[in-house]
């Protein structure tokens, strides 16, 4: 790769996170980032089980690594978003490198943006998530096959294995891969013992990790006292079809009906010559599909596990196969095919804005309109404590419930309680969290005093408070 690209590869990482760089934690990252982080702070470096109440069964190498970086260069969000950096660079490089791969460099300006401009890709590298390290695993893995460089490859299924189960999962849909990419007449058993052989040690650390774990707790995955075991009962037939039509949804969502729109019109273009079109891009349709069987069976046998950063390895290698589909196809021209890409970014880019009403669950985490939440975050806290309220009295929903210092590192631990009708003197709402539902804000508006309200579109945040008698009206 030439010099200039990784100066301005490195740039674009390095502006985006200077653009995020004072960003609070948020949404998922409040516990599977800060709260692993303080508890390894506080701890020395300490390696032991997390608490109970933050202990959702994955590998807490991102907390870990935080409290790390936190322990040298001080605690700040800004050194928690700067720790970030060399996974995003990682990550736009290989984007980058794998989009030259796949359409020639005159294409790759192209098709590069595709990729990156995702929005649960482009939101999620903006936040410290763990899922930025499955995707550095899964790059890595990728790069490594096709460079034939076995270290790296040994590095990616590392980094997998310890980012999360769900980056076990990925190493695992990876490697299937891989051996299938060798089947037919060529098939070299010295090739897929190098294969497996790049596998071992991340599967020997994702093992010791679960096997320690469940010594030292009892569980591994989850458990029935988990705070998140609602998440992992099992779906009867009607909840399996309403799945179903999530995950459907999810597919469509933040613009990825875009991609879906060229890949159709690639498939239909090329009807008569199918067989030629996946012989040429065999690679990526097998990418495609051993992602899709390892990642989207949890999704529909478990009622919640639908979340769509869970779907992001999946959701690149469809991106990449409609991009590979495009170039390699002969009917259109350079121009018509530079077009189609940048119709397909503006798609994309249009998903951060694809706001449902108040009521629909939304995954705010995978839009970059959320950032506007910290600043009503902030405004409300100051109000409350202009009016003298008591946290303690304060009742919420995630993701607002979480303290000061866990969201922002800013020193402050007072917590909010979870909402409870009736009981508490004061209520925050937002349409950003998915627990409140358009009923509960119409009793609350019967029931207590609206106090104080702000918007910023798409989101606002409301403050109710209870009559003065302290009891509900």
């Amino acid at each position: 790769m030439k010099k200039k690209d990784n100066i301005f590869l490195a740039l674009i990482a390095g502006v985006l996170t200077l653009l995020v760089q004072c960003d609070p934690f948020f949404w998922d990252t409040v516990q599977l980032a800060s709260k692993h982080a303080h508890f390894f702070h506080e701890n020395g470096l300490k390696w032991s089980v997390l608490p109970e109440s933050i202990d959702s069964g994955h590998p807490p190498a991102l907390g870990y690594y935080l409290a790390f970086c936190w322990t040298i260069f001080g605690k700040s969000l800004f050194v928690s978003h700067w720790a970030m950096f060399p996974f995003l660079w990682l990550n736009i490089t290989i984007l980058w490198r794998i989009a030259v791969r796949v359409t020639g460099r005159e294409l790759a300006a192209f098709a590069f943006p595709v990729f990156i401009a995702d929005p649960v890709w482009f939101t999620q590298h903006i936040l410290c998530s763990p899922d930025v390290l499955v995707f550095s695993g899964m790059l890595l893995v990728i790069q490594g096959h096709f460079s034939k460089n076995s270290i790296t490859s040994v590095l990616g299924v590392l980094l997998l294995s310890v980012s999360s189960m769900r980056g076990m999962m990925t190493a695992a849909a990876l490697g299937f891969w891989e051996l299938l990419l060798l089947a037919g007449p060529l098939f070299s058993f010295s090739r897929a013992f190098r294969i497996l052989a790049a596998y071992i040690p991340g599967a020997v650390l994702a093992a010791v990790f679960l096997w320690w774990h469940w010594l030292a707790t009892g569980w591994t995955g989850y458990h029935a006292g988990s705070p998140w075991a609602s998440a992992f009962q099992r779906t009867d037939m009607a909840e399996l079809l309403r799945n179903i039509l999530i995950v459907g949804w999810r597919w469509l969502d933040f613009g990825r009906a875009g991609v879906w729109i060229l890949f159709g019109v690639l498939l239909w273009q090329n009807r008569r010559r199918m067989r030629d079109l996946y012989a040429g891009n065999r690679e990526w349709v097998l990418l495609f599909v051993c992602l899709l069987i390892f990642l989207t069976p949890s999704a529909l046998i478990y009622r919640n596990l639908s979340a769509h950063r869970y779907f992001l390895p999946v959701f690149y290698s469809f991106s990449l196969l409609a991009v590979a589909l495009l170039a390699s196809g002969r009917a259109f021209s350079v121009t018509i095919k530079k077009v189609s890409l940048l119709l397909v970014v503006l798609f994309l880019v249009s998903g951060h804005y694809w706001i449902y009403p108040f009521g629909v669950s939304s995954d705010w985490d995978c839009t970059v309109v959320h950032r506007q939440f910290h600043a009503l975050r902030r405004e409300a806290v100051i109000w409350l404590d202009e009016a003298g309220a008591d946290f303690s009295e304060t009742g919420t929903e995630f993701p607002i419930l979480n303290s000061g210092e866990m969201v922002e590192l800013n020193g402050d631990t007072r917590k909010m309680s979870e909402y409870e009708p009736g009981k508490n003197r004061w209520v925050i709402t937002s349409n950003i969290s998915n627990d409140f539902s358009q009923e509960t804000e119409r009793n609350l508006a019967e029931s207590m005093e609206l106090a104080w309200e702000k918007y910023s579109w798409p989101l606002w945040i409301k403050i109710y408070r209870a009559t003065d008698s302290g009891e509900s009206r």
